[in-house]
This record gives C-alpha cells, structure tokens and sequence, in this order.
C-alpha cells in the first residue's frame, strides 16, 4: 500500500471502507507530537488530540519503545489469564484514581466501559433505571450511543431505545435552558436530576451517568458546585454516581480528573482513550464492594491486551513525570486569553470556554439571538485545513469547536492554532 500513488490510495480508501461521516477523510502518512502529515505531504496541527485519545501526542517515543518491547514478549491473552502489564496497570490505576476506587475491570472501549459500569450499578443497587445528560455522549454501541446519550442525532435510525434511561439538562450555562444566570441559578440543571426521578422515574434508580464536563455537547464547563450537588440527589435517591472520565481524566481539565474540581468522589469512574495511549483498551473503576457484587457474563476477548496496557503505563509515567495537568492550565489559560480577544474583533465568537486543555469556542450569526451558526462552522473545516489546522465543529448544534490539542503542545503550536482561527474567522466575515 505504502509504494501506491496518494490518489490510488485515497481510491481504495473510498472504495472499501464504510465512513461514518460525510466528511472527505485526510489519510495519515506519518503523525508526531501534535503534528500529523498526510499522504500528499501537507501537515496540520491537530486542536482535537485525535479525537481526545493522544494526551501527550502522537508516536510519543517512550510509548512507542514500551510497545515494542513488549511486542516482543505477550500481546494477547484469554480472559482466563493475566499479564504483568495489565497488573501494573491495575496497580497503577489504583494509585491515581480517588479513594477508595481501587478496582479495575478491563474493557477494550469507552462505549463497554459505560456500559459496563452500568451494569454494575444496576447488580449492586438491585435498580435498573439510569439518569444521563440530554447533552451526553458515551459510546456508539447501541445502549451507549442510542439510549445513554442525549444528543437526539445518535438516536436516528436505532429504535426501540432501551427502556429506564431519562435525561436531565445539561448545564449549558452559555444556553440555559431555564434562562437563568450562575450563581443566582440555584444550580437548577442539578435540580432537574431530582426532577426527573420524582417525575419520571418508577423510584428504581441505579444510577447517574454523566461526564464532568460535557464533551460532545460543546465542551460544557459547569460550575464547580453542579457535581456537588448531583452527588447529593443520588446519595438522597440511594442510586451511585458513575463519572464518564473518558475524554475528561489525565490531566486534560487541569487536575489529572475533571472530579477533582469539585471535590466530589464517584462511585464508579470510566476509563477509556488516553489509558491505551493510542491504543483500544477501557476500564471501569470502583470500589471493592460494588466490585464484589459484580458478575460480568462474558467479558470482552481483547481486555486486558498487554500492548495498550504498556502504551497506557508510559503515558501515565510522562503524565506524572512531567506534570501535565499544571501545564494544561498554563496552555490552557493562553489559548483562552488568546481567543478571548478574538472575540473582542470576531462576532461569530458568542462563547469562549476552557478548563485547563479542555474547551472551545461556539459560533454564533447574532451575539444577541444566540443563533448556532453551524453553516459557517462545516465550511471552516476546509478553510482551518488550509492553515495547517485540523478541527470539527460538534455541540448539539454543531457550532462548536473544541480546541483540545495533545496537552504538551508548544506555545508556538497553541499560538498557531489561535492565528489559524484569526485568519479563517476573518475571511468568513469580510
């Protein structure tokens, strides 16, 4: 394949394989850090990590060398046995989530890890019904992508939705939904959760589902105290909180967890993307009771893969050693700044949003109406091309562009990324 011309490539790209999207994909000849070259020699910066696996970028050389060392040794084995990497692993996990979660059980994506923590959820509380956010987002199997997740556009086509699953609204200060302001808000999208279970709910509860912060709805940063108080509506209601840390953990919101920020400690944690280091592999984590009640059928045959067990221990050692999550708030700060006073020339900037490495901006046609201006937003994506940028809008709708780059992104790279932005923001508007 390597000796085809770009275009025969591209062809067999287009003739064999089935896209989710609509989106004309750039295939990848050679990725580094947070640069990614394509197979007609163009490079781009990519704001998105890779669609938020790579952390600490791409080929991180130690990764790389942990991978094939141990390429050398075991890769695969039943779930009948056990490796030395994915006990380290277990271990390592175990030191770096909150107390008392010190159990881990393997998966080989975000969308089984959700999934799974659910279904330990429901076997210790004895309940079925679960609580997620209209703007979540947790997986594209059919429980995770069409039931747990709010976002409407996941559901198309996969009717009937599994049954005892509500939504409460999100908190989405920038649109909310009860046209209240923080703190004078009372937290009332924490409300709603208490809303829907006495309105909704059989008193059957098991669990909510949520991320931290809200991805896929728009990089939505809720107050500090939002997580407080959902804690104490599942405590009141006996149902366990779940924290989807799937694109929120290791370091990437400035604390290596988004929960971090609020003080709060989940009962179950979800673990996916950046822990294989580039590589699939999923983990829920929770305490040793609700690990005890735990019974979980068959388990996935490529958990607990020892390659995405070396390349996530690696990645956690340069997290660690290097102390990422201080430098997302360093990195993160800038760009924020940097955008912040872009907005001050750009009015299709309605919103800027950032904890640490996480957030974006939204687009709007009119800061008054607040209308998504997500015409402007798909045509930005072959314009942002054009300087060197790789981004995708996303949120509910579609206006948002989430600058979530490799957290050891230069300042130079952040730099470009915002001038990328300046340049392509300005031809839109003229």
């Amino acid at each position: 394949m390597s000796e085809l011309s770009p275009e025969e490539i591209k062809r067999k790209d287009a003739e064999y394989i089935i896209r989710p999207w609509s989106i004309k994909p750039l295939i990848i000849k050679e990725s580094k850090g947070a640069t990614i070259t394509d197979v007609d020699g163009n490079e781009y910066i990519d704001s998105e990590s890779a669609f938020f696996v790579l952390n600490i970028g791409y080929s991180h050389p130690e990764v790389v060398k942990a991978i094939k060392d141990q390429a050398e040794k075991v890769i695969q084995t039943t779930t009948f046995q056990s490796n030395i990497p994915i006990i380290e692993l277990a271990e390592k996990i175990a030191e770096i989530t909150p107390e008392p979660l010190n159990r881990v059980y393997y998966t080989t994506g975000g969308a089984e890890t959700c999934e799974n923590a659910v279904k330990m959820a429901k076997q210790f509380t004895g309940g079925f019904e679960v609580v997620a956010l209209q703007a979540a987002y947790h997986g594209s199997s059919t429980a995770a992508s069409s039931t747990f997740t709010g976002m409407s556009k996941s559901k198309v086509g996969f009717f009937p939705l599994v049954a005892g699953i509500y939504h409460a609204a999100p908190p989405y200060c920038y649109r909310c939904q009860f046209g209240l302001t923080y703190p004078d808000c009372g937290l009332k999208c924490a409300q709603d959760f208490d809303r829907v279970l006495k309105t909704e709910s059989t008193g059957q509860g098991a669990a909510v589902l949520l991320e931290p912060i809200p991805g896929a709805g728009g990089a939505l940063i809720p107050p500090d105290d939002w997580l407080k108080e959902v804690k104490k509506i599942c405590e009141t209601n006996n149902m366990l909180l779940i924290a989807d840390e799937i694109q929120t953990g290791f370091c990437r919101s400035g604390k290596f967890w988004a929960v971090e920020h609020s003080g709060v400690t989940p009962d179950i944690m979800c673990l996916s993307k950046p822990l294989g280091g580039g590589l699939p592999m999923g983990a829920v984590v929770t305490r040793e009771d609700i690990a005890e009640t735990f019974k979980a059928g068959i388990p996935p045959t490529f958990a607990g893969n020892a390659l995405p067990a070396v390349a996530g221990l690696k990645t956690i050692e340069v997290l660690v050693k290097e102390r990422l999550w201080e430098y997302a708030k360093v990195i993160g700060g800038h760009i924020n700044k940097r955008f912040n006073e872009l907005a001050e020339v750009h009015p299709l900037i309605g919103d800027v949003r950032f904890k640490g490495l996480m957030g974006g901006i939204e687009l709007v046609k009119d800061r008054k109406t607040k209308e998504p201006a997500a015409e402007e937003a798909r045509k930005m994506i072959e314009m942002l091309k054009v300087e060197g940028v790789l981004a995708f809008p996303g949120g509910i709708s579609g206006s948002v562009f989430r600058i979530q780059p490799p957290i050891n992104i230069t300042m130079e790279e952040a730099d470009k990324i915002v001038d990328a932005y300046d340049v392509v923001l300005g031809k839109l508007e003229s």
